[in-house]
């Protein structure tokens, strides 16, 4: 479906901001099939489970997975099945996941217990988990890196991405030092991530905390458990001496609002963390200057926007315990 091979946009205004001779690019995964750079995951997870005569896959998502899921899953003609912590529920992000036929069930639980669910459907049924322990989900993943290089004919300066569960940031990190090691390229980014302030900490990576509070960033805000890959993002941090950082609502929105204005780009607010987060870590005393930098821009915007704005019910969709019984029960299969 022709997902990667997206743009690299050169800044006009915001790398001005940043520092001196700074060459500022965004990577618009937002102009991906499902709008996100997801796809690059998906589309491979989902060809493995065709192979190997998978009936269908099924994923814990906070929206853009499963919207990526539920689009591959049909044009592969086999079934899909998102669950959706009731947390994160968007109404517009459903109605895109059903447009595509997807099963979808709201759970009144967390991420965490909705993987857990995820894979004892999984062992049951036999569908495919799309998750950041899926290995060719992951591999894709690996392909924005390759591709960033391509593109410039070398590697970056920095990298910076958002951070949920680690897998986007870990992976280019990866896909970096195969090029590297291939002798495609001569050098390593610094890698920077940058997640949600709600759940920032040190604490967040050493108990898997998750995400606890009202927050727009969701997609940056996703619990850890053994079922995130928040060890391969602080693998990419400490080897390539870069950083995690945090952002607030209150930053995130006014980036938000600036790259639409001086940059032209729309995209989903958590997809405008990677470029908030330079400039939150500008003001913490961080050199840009004579820099060649990648800014991730991971979603696109849609009408998701609405549902902060104004109020939205799911109440014609039911929400069930987290439970493979109560989930059996809601499906037809």
């Amino acid at each position: 479906m022709y997902e990667g091979n997206t743009p690299l946009v050169r800044s006009k205004a915001i790398c001005d901001e940043l520092g001196e001779n700074i060459n500022l690019f965004f990577k618009q995964e937002n102009v991906n099939p499902s709008y996100s750079f997801k796809d690059r995951g998906v589309s491979n997870a989902v060809a493995a489970a065709r192979y190997n005569a998978r009936p269908g896959i099924v994923c814990c998502s906070a929206g853009n997975l499963g919207v990526s899921c539920a689009m591959y899953a049909a044009r592969s003609n086999i079934k899909a099945v998102v669950l959706i912590p009731k947390l994160f529920a968007n109404e517009e992000k459903i109605k895109r996941i059903q447009m595509y036929g997807a099963s979808v069930i709201i759970l009144d639980g967390d991420v965490d217990s909705g993987i857990k669910m995820a894979y004892e459907f999984s062992d049951k049924y036999k569908f495919d988990v799309v998750s950041h322990k899926n290995e060719f989900y992951c591999a894709g993943l690996k392909t924005m890196a390759f591709e960033i290089c391509d593109q410039l004919g070398r590697a970056p300066d920095i990298f910076c991405a958002g951070v949920g569960s680690g897998a986007l940031l870990g992976y280019a990190w990866k896909g970096f030092k195969q090029y590297y090691a291939e002798g495609k390229i001569d050098s390593l980014p610094v890698m920077i991530g940058i997640e949600a302030s709600a759940v920032a900490g040190p604490a967040r990576y050493s108990s898997g905390q998750g995400f606890a509070g009202t927050s727009i960033l969701n997609e940056v805000s996703i619990s850890r458990d053994e079922n995130s890959v928040i060890d391969e993002a602080i693998i990419a941090r400490d080897e390539s001496s870069g950083y995690i950082s945090a952002v607030n609502d209150e930053q995130a929105i006014s980036l938000y609002q600036l790259m639409t204005k001086k940059e032209a780009l729309i995209a989903d607010i958590s997809s405008c963390v990677s470029v908030a987060g330079l400039y939150k870590l500008k003001s913490d005393g961080v050199d840009f200057d004579n820099q060649l930098i990648i800014a991730v821009i991971s979603g696109a915007s849609d009408s998701s926007e609405i549902m902060y704005t104004e109020p939205h019910s799911l109440s014609r969709i039911k929400v069930i315990k987290p439970s493979l019984g109560d989930l059996e029960s809601e499906l037809v299969l």
